[in-house]
């Protein structure tokens, strides 16, 4: 009887652990705003989509301990570029290196023997530094620096720090790959990557039995960042005419019709009678 309730509560404790790594995994998602994000150092509410939380209990790790510090990212797309905005406490890590990782190809998979599209941001508190590897694109050539052909901003609040940086559509276009890349609504494949020396972490929801994402990318099942559909654009309601309505016309007095040029035709009718009167009186005399 006890080795039947032990083992009835061992069951439970499995099923309980399983029913927490479902939850995380299905928790681990990304997803994009549509529309355009400032770049100015400022995350305005509204102006990025949900928060996603990098740590290390996120994903896996790829050297090192798991990331000691904490990590929030968010994102926004618009068809000419991916917005990327991030915060954290600098107080708690050991200089971060912000990187992601992405297959903007059909099938989500690399051409065989080919790395992931790779960009690594770093700041020094004063500005923002932004690289892209692997990968000549219709933007720069591979293991080039982006800033100055994007916009990026940094602002610290006390330890805080927030960077901003716009990833151009024309870095997503490899050149012999996929040139002619567009963003759309739906799911991009691609993965957060932090690294605080000697620490790597990923957000991607699959494997992470390889050491080196770039090499190994088309083995990777990364997680998958969601573009959120635009918003329908506003309909105007058809501009209904109001019948035209015609000024009521004048109103005319009414007209005399006695009355004429020379006086009333009843005045005339007297002064006749009264003539005829005269000339009988006449001639009576």
């Amino acid at each position: 009887m006890k080795k039947i309730y032990v083992l009835v509560i061992a069951l439970v404790i499995i099923c309980s652990m399983m029913g927490i790594m479902s939850v995380s995994a299905a928790d681990n998602k990304i997803s994009a705003k549509a529309g355009v994000a400032t770049v100015d150092g400022v995350i305005s509410e509204g102006e990025y989509g949900d928060v996603f939380v990098m740590n290390g209990s996120i994903g896996g790790n790829f050297a090192g301990d798991p990331l000691s510090g904490t990590y929030d990212w968010q994102f926004a797309w618009a068809e000419d570029a991916l917005y990327v905005g991030i915060k954290y406490d600098e107080a708690t890590n050991y200089g971060p290196y912000f990187q992601m990782c992405f297959a903007p190809v059909a099938n989500d998979k690399m051409p065989a023997g080919q790395e992931g599209l790779f960009y690594t941001a770093t700041t020094d508190g004063t500005a923002v530094t932004l690289q892209q590897h692997h990968h000549n694109t219709n933007l720069a050539d591979a293991n080039a620096n982006i800033q100055d052909k994007t916009e990026t901003a940094v602002k610290k609040e006390g330890t805080i720090v927030t960077i901003e940086f716009k990833i151009p559509v024309a870095s997503f276009q490899i050149k012999g790959v996929c040139e002619d890349f567009k963003f759309a609504a739906g799911e991009l494949s691609g993965a957060i990557v932090m690294m605080e020396a000697p620490n790597v972490g990923i957000s991607a929801t699959g494997s992470t039995s390889v050491s080196t994402i770039g090499s190994k990318f088309p083995e990777l099942d990364l997680g998958k960042i969601t573009l959120n559909e635009l918003p329908p654009e506003p309909t105007e309601a058809p501009a209904t005419e109001a019948p035209a309505t015609e000024a009521p016309e004048a109103t005319k007095a009414p007209v005399n019709e006695e009355k004429g040029g020379c006086g009333s035709s009843s005045a005339i009718a007297q002064v006749m009678l009264v003539l005829g009167a005269a000339l009988i009186i006449k001639k009576k005399k």
